[in-house]
Formats: structure tokens, C-alpha cells, sequence
């Protein structure tokens, strides 16, 4: 018979494994939500493939009647903003946001200011 030592040092081995193993579940299963800021660089970048770099931008404002600061990605053709959307998957055009654009920053100005 082993003895009751024996057992606990396997149990904790055991316990260390399973905890180191779950750190890495935990990160997979809950993920940090993204919201506009995060969102709509990506879906200018697409577009700027698109339709060309100087087209596209990310407009920001203040949200409809909760007062917080909001984001969202659009291009120009034609001479008309089309806006855009993340649905999660990707980016498709959509109507404005409930928000009133205060600045039309590009790519590179809305990343380099801390406007939020």
C-alpha cells in the first residue's frame, strides 16, 4: 500500500495541471468585448483596399442620449459618405449610427489621438 503522502503529491500534481489548463480555456471562452473604436478601423482599412486610402476614415461623436463618445468607419464615392459596420463577422455598409459626427479623421489621425 502507498502512502498517503504519495497520494497527495499526485492530487496536487494533478490540481496544477488542471489549473494551468484552465487558464488557457478561460481566455479562449470569454474573449474582451470590442466596441466602435475597435471596430471601425478594421472596416476602414477594408474599404480603403477598396476605395482607395484618401476615401475612407472614421468619424467620431457624441451618442445619441446616452452622452458617450462614439466611432464610426466610412468611405466617400462620389462624393457620398457611406457608412459602415462591423456585424461581427465583417464589415458591410449601413445607416449612420445614432451619433452626430463632430470630426471626419483619417485612419491614422483617429489612432493617434486619444479622442475617446
Amino acid at each position: 500500500m502507498k502512502p498517503p503522502l504519495h497520494y497527495l503529491k499526485i492530487s496536487l500534481g494533478c490540481l496544477a495541471l488542471g489549473a494551468y489548463a484552465a487558464s488557457f480555456i478561460g481566455c479562449a471562452s470569454s474573449p474582451m468585448p470590442l466596441v466602435c473604436r475597435h471596430t471601425a478601423v478594421p472596416c476602414a482599412l477594408k474599404a480603403g483596399e477598396i476605395y482607395g486610402r484618401d476615401n475612407v476614415g472614421v468619424a467620431v461623436g457624441i451618442a445619441g442620449g446616452i452622452r458617450a463618445r462614439h466611432a464610426q468607419a466610412y468611405y466617400i464615392k462620389d462624393g457620398k459618405i457611406t457608412w459602415l459596420s462591423n456585424n461581427g463577422q465583417s464589415c458591410e455598409t449601413s445607416e449612420r449610427d445614432w451619433f452626430d459626427p463632430e470630426q471626419y479623421l483619417t485612419i491614422n489621425q483617429f489612432i493617434n489621438e486619444p479622442w475617446w
